[in-house]
């Protein structure tokens, strides 16, 4: 499952680079992706980077999305709000509302693609909405958040309870983020950049 995980990423990574013009960084995210699962895959890293590299990984959509939502001051909020929370489990490693930062890795990337598809039911183009790039983004995001987090819950249960079961939780999971790529890279090949 691995391999096919690291395939799927080198896929988007080598894409994202060669459509470099008309996709947002998205680079730079799969580079990131790429280099710490393999490290953390041969032991080089600890799991314990993860919270930092989320940090990163919802920056970097948070700065994408801030350039696609006409209402700024929403994504300015969001982030900062984010930074202050993100700053304190990260610094004091409790958890915020019974959230960790995982927990709220999900409810920002479901915000952002919601917020997204807010804006093109207000604002709607003669572009269809198949043919935005931010449209699989956006599915991306709320698709692999919702999992994300259905997988947080259970798991924190299971793990304890049913280890056969939270086995099968974390195999649904790594399928599902692989699925969650490949929508991700339906949305490279589409070459209307201004389309979002």
């Amino acid at each position: 499952m691995f391999s096919l995980y690291i395939a799927i990423l080198i896929i988007c990574l080598l894409i994202s680079i060669f459509k470099r013009r008309s996709i947002h960084y998205f680079w730079f995210y799969f580079l990131v992706a790429i280099i710490v699962e393999i490290l953390i895959f041969t032991n080089i890293l600890k799991n314990d980077v993860y919270p930092w590299v989320t940090v990163l990984y919802i920056s970097f959509f948070l700065w994408n999305f801030k350039k696609e939502l006409s209402n700024y001051r929403i994504i300015y909020s969001f982030t900062l709000l984010s930074v202050v929370l993100f700053s304190i489990v990260l610094v004091t490693k409790k958890n915020i509302l019974g959230l960790n930062i995982f927990g709220f890795q999900s409810i920002i990337y479901i915000a952002l693609s919601l917020l997204w598809f807010i804006k093109q039911v207000n604002t709607p183009t003669i572009v269809p909405i198949l043919k935005k790039q931010n449209f699989y983004t956006s599915v991306f995001l709320l698709f692999w958040g919702v999992i994300f987090f259905l997988r947080i819950i259970l798991a924190n249960y299971f793990y304890e309870v049913d280890r056969e079961f939270y086995s099968q939780i974390d195999y649904f999971y790594k399928c599902a983020t692989i699925f969650s790529y490949s929508l991700l890279l339906m949305g490279f090949f589409i070459t209307n950049k201004h389309a979002t």
